[in-house]
């Protein structure tokens, strides 16, 4: 069926559905709910958000039983609202089903009209808890509380002390809160701050890597870096890259700001079978909390062509920020390295 076709149908199913809502109106306002059938008239299901799946139920139902709410949209089956809601029936609210009425007429929806389905009638899973809510909820936990845990552990650690040298040696070397000092496979803790560097100018491989734990310091160096001979960044090899989860199968978790940066020059998340390391991004949990910085909107709106932003206000407000980033924006000119 061609696009101007379905259009004039579904405007043919829209006209019927109004005179039918009217209709239907009328008689619930005379007491009567059957005096119109049900499976004449429609609104489509998505046009109300889940939210209001409970607080709209209506069980009257038409004849063979299915469910409406005040709009008319249909609901769920009785045996899934039992199984999911354990059949709680709210009060439907007025104030509510009348701003339901007048968004849905504003956009031009009242009108509208969508298919009957038959009742979906199957046995769910029982739920964890008494809610839906709860349900979700126990699951969540179940599968993310032992990285909480971890994080929780990274928020009341104190570091050790800073090491007052580094080693230039190939791969990871600890430094031990002990004072202690020697070369591992990989970071050996469960909860680690993580950090990658690339020296953008000689290739896209990570050269440096640091990673912080509540017991020890580490530091990682590239082969590239301590040998002699020519970089060549054309052909990376697994040993370019930073192994993080060597010979480990524990849940851990690896904390950074913008870490899917980091996270791509792991060793290891290029591997079939994936370990169980989980990464918690620092920049994401900012942005959810307070949005994106002065830093980023400018940047962003200079990307988007928004409200026609002139270069000369990033100018102004890299002076704010710092020189560092002064020179990278002046040297690349274009921006495009940000994003």
């Amino acid at each position: 069926m061609s696009g101007g076709n379905m259009i004039m149908l579904q405007t043919q199913n829209y006209t019927k559905c109004i005179k039918n809502c009217q209709k239907l109106l009328q008689n619930i306002s005379r007491g009567s709910r059957t005096a119109t059938q049900p499976s004449d008239i429609g609104v489509p299901g998505s046009l109300l958000t889940r939210r209001y799946a409970s607080s709209l139920d209506d069980t009257s139902g038409d004849v063979d039983g299915r469910r409406f709410n005040p709009l008319n949209i249909q609901m769920l089956s009785q045996k899934l609202h039992a199984q999911i809601f354990k059949n709680q029936e709210s009060p439907h609210d007025p104030v509510k089903i009348e701003r339901a009425k007048r968004h849905l007429s504003e956009h031009g929806l009242s009108d509208k009209t969508g298919l009957r389905t038959p009742d979906v009638d199957i046995d769910l899973p029982k739920l964890f808890g008494e809610t839906i809510d709860d349900h979700f909820t126990a699951l969540a936990r179940q599968q993310s509380d032992v990285y909480r845990g971890l994080a929780d552990e990274l928020v009341s650690a104190t570091l050790p002390p800073v090491p007052t040298r580094w080693l230039m040696v190939e791969g990871w070397t600890r430094y031990g809160e002990d004072g202690s000092v020697s070369s591992v496979p990989s970071p050996l803790e469960d909860a680690i701050v993580f950090d990658v560097e690339v020296c953008v100018n000689a290739g896209a491989l990570p050269v440096l890597a640091t990673a912080a734990t509540p017991k020890a310091w580490y530091s990682w160096t590239s082969h590239n870096l301590c040998s002699e001979g020519d970089y060549d960044g054309s052909s990376p090899t697994v040993r370019d890259m930073v192994p993080m989860e060597t010979g480990s199968d524990r849940e851990r978790l690896v904390v950074g700001h913008n870490v899917a940066y980091d996270r791509s020059y792991v060793t290891e998340q290029y591997h079939m079978n994936m370990m169980k390391t989980r990464f918690l991004d620092t920049m994401s949990l900012h942005i959810s909390v307070s949005g994106l910085t002065g830093f980023q909107q400018i940047l962003w709106r200079f990307k988007m062509r928004n409200k026609g932003i002139k270069r000369q206000e990033v100018k102004q407000h890299l002076k704010k920020i710092g020189d560092y980033r002064k020179q990278v924006i002046l040297k690349f000119g274009n921006f495009k390295v940000f994003f």
